[in-house]
């Protein structure tokens, strides 16, 4: 029995054309296998029947799964291909072959040869360990630098507390707002978000602490949604 994975989205890519060749008259289906442990969603680009470029986004795979990508057929021997992980852990598969839009954002795609004949082509991703490692460590850096952040506005206890001037309680929120951004851009990159403008910190006292506020709803809700 031969499974088939449906795409959440789908459009015709209006970019000019990568330089391409054709492999046979009869068309060519395409499979995912995924081997890496965690599920993930493919967007692909690819040259149609009708001979016009065309995106297809986003194919759900859980982790061992191998099918077909529904309505994906082509003549045409290279494919692009972006995936990312559902699961928060931050892993993308990705390249710089070229660059396709999907609902507002830019992907970076990889290219993928099927070869010069025509075939059920089945494409296997594995886990990118070192990319995973990579982004786990920033996010650990990150959530430090908001620990340390808060950290200095309460900079001591008891006998040895230290009392701090309105300025330096300023100045001291201005950068646990800056902190806090960057731990969110993160989350958000983990996600597959596109990242939001940097607040302006530094000229409002009042205003930065409740931009603070705000940030750490923020970054509780976006830690639930990494813990899925």
């Amino acid at each position: 029995m031969t499974l088939y994975a449906a795409p959440s989205f789908s459009f015709g890519a209006p970019l000019p054309e990568p330089k391409t060749y054709l492999i046979a008259q009869s068309s060519n289906s395409i499979s995912f296998r995924n081997s890496c442990s965690s599920p993930l969603e493919v967007a692909i680009y690819f040259k149609n029947l009708s001979g016009q470029w065309e995106t297809k986004a986003w194919y759900s795979f859980s982790p061992d799964e191998k099918a077909r990508l529904n309505g994906v057929d082509t003549r045409n021997r290279y494919l692009y291909y972006y995936a990312k992980a559902t699961d928060g852990s931050g892993k993308v598969w990705s390249g710089n072959d070229t660059r396709q839009p999907i609902s507002g954002r830019l992907y970076d795609m990889k290219k993928f040869d099927i070869g010069p004949r025509t075939v059920d082509y089945t494409h296997t991703l594995t886990c990118p360990a070192e990319q995973t490692t990579a982004s786990d460590r920033e996010l650990e850096a990150l959530e430090g630098e908001v620990n340390s952040a808060k950290s200095a506005l309460a900079p001591g206890f008891g006998l040895h507390a230290t009392q701090l001037s309105e300025a330096q309680i300023c100045a001291a929120t201005a950068r646990l707002v800056t902190t806090q951004h960057n731990l969110i851009s993160s989350y958000r990159r983990r996600l597959g978000e596109s990242p939001t403008p940097r607040p302006v910190a530094g000229q409002d006292c009042a205003r930065d602490e409740r931009v603070s506020q705000e940030q750490d709803r923020l970054i509780a809700l976006y830690k639930r949604r990494l813990a899925r």
